[in-house]
């Protein structure tokens, strides 16, 4: 299911676009990378980094482009796991690879993580790990 690709002449003029000037305008060369494939080949892009999330919403509109968390909430990935898989997944990204959860999907993460494992969860944002009781209780 994953195989490695090749950028285009035209993909790496978009790639070196992403990656050379100020900081705070250029990317990573994972997420340049990624973007300028996705955009050169029409395929959606899977990026957790915000900065890079928010630059491809203000440059690249027309891009599909998701997190790992709303892959990992795709119902045919949820439908594949098995009972407790989807929550040891998540859990392990969140505490390995420090997963970001996008603010649409806090929520359910932490009701599928519950308050415990939660708080175990650096990636999460504090408020959530904090106070993540009261909010599946209240």
């Amino acid at each position: 299911m994953i195989r490695e690709v090749s950028l285009s002449s035209t993909d790496e003029a978009v790639f070196l676009d992403l990656v050379a000037g100020p900081t705070s305008l250029t990317l990573d060369d994972g997420e340049a990378a990624t973007i300028a494939y996705a955009l050169g080949s029409g395929a959606g892009a899977l990026i957790d980094e915000r900065k890079a999330t928010d630059l491809c919403a203000d440059r690249y509109p027309a891009l599909i482009v998701m997190s790992t968390t709303d892959l990992l909430l795709a119902d045919p990935i949820v439908s594949s796991f098995q009972a407790d898989g989807l929550r040891e997944c998540l859990f392990l990204a969140l505490t390995v690879a420090r997963m970001r959860v996008p603010e649409r999907h806090l929520a359910g993460v932490c009701e599928l993580l519950g308050p415990d494992r939660c708080r175990e969860c650096r990636s999460l944002p504090a408020a959530w790990r904090q106070s993540e009781t009261s909010r599946l209780t209240g």
